[in-house]
């Protein structure tokens, strides 16, 4: 019984133990920031790609569930995506699946850049 109340009276006097509610909701609010995935763009380049085989391309990125074919930058040529969220967990995941169906064209990702940077500089 000594022993338990020892450990009960160093508990409550240690500062480190104790934590106020503050505390733990700010802890709390930046875990679930960090869970939140930031974006949903995927922008993609492929090595072995020419226009006379944009249709055959395009039917094989149909075929990937949950990515869904946005726009293409002929001058850069360059394709962007929306990936659905609750399928992949990160762009990363997406551009696995479509490189999965799309190994042929050696797909490239785009890191670092957005859909509206890609659709500004096509159109300059």
């Amino acid at each position: 019984m000594k022993f338990l109340v020892t450990i009960c009276l160093f508990l409550s006097c240690n500062s480190f133990f104790a934590f106020s509610i503050e505390d733990f909701n700010s802890r709390k609010v930046n875990l679930s920031i960090i869970d939140e995935p930031k974006s949903n763009e995927l922008i993609i380049s492929f090595e072995h790609y020419n226009p006379k085989q944009l249709s055959e391309l395009q039917s094989q990125l149909s075929s990937v569930t949950g990515i869904k074919q946005l726009g293409y930058c002929e001058k850069m040529h360059v394709f962007y995506f929306e990936f659905d969220a609750t399928i992949y967990r990160s762009a990363d995941q997406a551009f696995e699946a479509i490189m999965l169906k799309t190994k042929a064209y050696q797909p490239l990702m785009k890191v670092g850049a957005s859909i509206s940077m890609v659709q500004n500089e096509c159109i300059k």
